[in-house]
């Protein structure tokens, strides 16, 4: 692959491992680091409303706050006490136990010793928190995986309550066990706090055998609403346990007009030694044009103190140590990756990196498969957390490999979300092998195929059926007779139509087994892109098992057309296949390339001619190693 020289960054360094980015004693290092632990403790809602597990113990299936899936333990969901549930109302008390065995049900083994947690709340209930640039909702009970999940769920205060606790019980949690976790070292605490009714957090009190501390938030509104928040961090704690509790909150609910709204609640509790990162450098959202400055910043949290060493294209920058970076000028001299390594005595950790370039920015990426589709569309699929590629399949298997989708660490392939995907007629077809789904995280059937959330879903039922959700989730459009979850391969054809009165056919194996002919027309989410094995939409359990031979056709299939597929793996119609992931061949490494300023172009030679890349915004593009092009940028 070839660059046009005056656009691209030369001499573009892979990251590569460095010694230390500072000086730490060595006996210092031996003190924590095999011991050294991150630990996430999540309180989820039980809301069950009428019988319906819908909303009950959301689990995490994504990292968040900088502590990865397995380090999170999701506790025994607590009741909301509403009268509806047939419940006395609160206040509730509720323990649980960990251990390095503890592997069901939202837990996860210990890196070392044993837990004790017990808990006490006037109740439970959900919060809608979605994002922070406004505070707002998400709308509904779909948290995004990952840290909306942990925000989803409260201990919540005596105030704004649905039901009559006997008495005013504002949250308490004691821990126990805490230096069997971590026996060679301090540790420090910081809070999460969620809520439907609120303007404000109170304080929290962290109680310990040496001593008492305040934690604070900074977190706010000007109107009553939904909100969320972090606390401040704990001065580090060498005690076995700790007592956590809310100062009171106040608020006068039976005049919703004259609220004070300050509320008492909690959703998490992260404890850890080692740093952690919770948000990673990142540009500023718009565009960084030549001449431009900017800042880069880092949030860490760990045992004091904490180091920072900033590298540019894995390379330490020299007297870069603080939690932010300045650039004040962007141009080819500084352009490249930066992130941050942020160390104590206890270990470490690296922060994703930000691009920062006028031009086009260069970097090999892995885990691509590729898009084997004849028309040279630019789909090709990368590979997110844990799927595998399979090539041990025997015989009887329909591809000489597969993604396999892992259950001890959910991942997902993405497609870009390009206007190729959006033919109002089409077909998908894929084969599967899978055992069922009711063993992991999430609250409904494991998703194959999702783009975007509350958009077009491709579900594996718990019952072991195949259904086709439309935009919005207004019942099912298609639902399979047949069993898809037998732990054989079986081969799916999904028909579509958009307009009123089309269909979605659903065809196993080659032959029709669901007509549905659909009153309603619904629609793509346009640009956004397809996920495979897993939904950002936390309400679905990502899938486990095996996928192959994934295709879009921008037309439909004849029932003989896709019969042929799965009899031979005919390619039949080159001219509307979309996507092909053939999945025969291991991932493959490729290139990411990077702007910001104007539109990306590209040629087959260095004299073009330049046209543009279709659907290539001001983001990143992915091109697989090995297809000769050349890129420039049209300002």
């Amino acid at each position: 692959m070839k660059f046009d020289r005056m656009r691209v960054l030369d001499n573009i360094r892979k990251p590569m491992a460095i010694s230390a980015v500072c000086i730490i004693s060595a006996s210092a290092l031996m003190l924590g680091v095999s011991q050294a632990a991150s630990l996430g403790i999540n309180f989820p809602v039980d809301w069950t409303d009428g019988g319906s597990p819908a909303y009950t113990g959301m689990q995490l299936t994504a990292s968040a706050f900088g502590i990865p899936v397995t380090g999170w333990q999701s506790l025994t969901a607590t009741p909301t006490g509403y009268n509806q549930q047939g419940r006395t109302p609160g206040p509730f008390t509720l323990s649980e136990v960990i251990s390095t065995q503890s592997n069901t049900n939202g837990l996860h083994p210990l890196p070392s010793g044993s837990l004790a947690i017990s808990w006490t709340a006037s109740a439970a209930n959900a919060s809608g928190f979605g994002d922070y640039s406004n505070g707002g909702p998400y709308g509904g009970n779909h948290p995004h995986i990952g840290e909306q999940q942990v925000y989803y769920g409260f201990l919540r205060d005596n105030v704004f309550l649905y039901t009559s606790p006997t008495r005013p019980v504002g949250y308490s949690v004691k821990i126990s066990g805490l230096k069997s976790v971590f026996p060679n070292s301090q540790y420090v605490i910081q809070l999460v706090a969620a809520t439907d009714t609120g303007t404000a957090f109170t304080n929290a009190v962290i109680k310990s055998p040496s001593g008492t501390q305040l934690v604070t938030y900074s977190a706010n509104r000007k109107t009553v609403g939904v909100l969320a928040g972090l606390s401040s961090v704990s001065l580090p704690i060498s005690d076995d346990s700790v007592f956590i509790s809310g100062a009171p909150a106040f608020g006068d609910a039976s005049n919703p007009t004259n609220v004070i709204a300050l509320a008492s609640t909690l959703s998490a509790i992260l404890i850890t030694d080692k740093p952690i990162i919770q948000r990673s450098p990142s540009v500023p959202p718009a565009n960084i044009c030549s001449g431009a400055g900017t800042d880069l910043s880092v949030t860490a949290i760990g045992v004091p103190p904490l180091r920072y060493g900033w590298r540019k294209n894995g390379v330490p920058i020299p007297a870069a140590t603080n939690s932010t970076y300045s650039l004040p000028a962007v141009g080819a001299s500084n352009a490249g990756y930066y992130d941050v390594v942020v160390s104590n005595p206890f270990g470490s950790a690296t922060s994703d990196s930000a691009a920062v370039t006028a031009d086009i920015l260069v970097a090999p990426v892995g885990g691509l498969f590729l898009n084997s589709d004849p028309g040279g569309n630019r789909l090709d699929a990368t590979i997110h957390g844990g799927v595998a590629w399979n090539s041990n399949l025997g015989t009887a298997a329909p591809s000489p490999g597969s993604a396999v989708f892992l259950p001890s660490n959910p991942g997902y392939i993405s497609i870009p979300g390009e206007s190729a995907l959006n033919s109002s007629q089409g077909t998908i077809t894929f084969w599967m092998k899978s055992s069922g789904t009711v063993s992991s995280p999430g609250n409904a059937g494991a998703i194959l195929f999702d783009r975007g959330v509350g958009s077009f879903v491709i579900v594996q039922s718990d019952d072991g059926t195949l259904f086709v959700q439309p935009p919005g989730g207004a019942g099912n459009l298609s639902q399979s007779t047949g069993a898809v979850s037998t732990g054989e391969w079986i081969h799916v054809g999904i028909i579509y139509d958009q307009t009123v009165n089309g269909c979605v056919d659903i065809v196993l194996n080659g032959q029709l087994d669901t007509f549905n002919p659909s009153a309603t027309p619904w629609y793509w989410l346009a640009g956004s892109e397809f996920t495979i094995g897993q939904s950002s939409d936390a309400y679905w359990r990502p899938f486990i098992g095996e996928l192959a031979d994934i295709r879009f056709y921008a037309r439909f299939l004849t029932l003989d057309e896709i019969a042929s597929i799965a009899n031979s793996g005919a390619i039949v119609d080159s001219a509307a296949l979309r996507v092909w992931l053939k999945t025969d061949a291991p991932p493959t490494n490729g290139i990411r390339l990077d702007w910001t300023c104007g539109s990306l172009q590209s040629a087959t030679n260095a004299f073009g001619p330049f046209v543009d890349v279709p659907s290539a915004t001001p983001t990143k593009a992915m091109i697989p190693t090995g297809r000769k092009q050349f890129y420039k940028i049209r300002n």
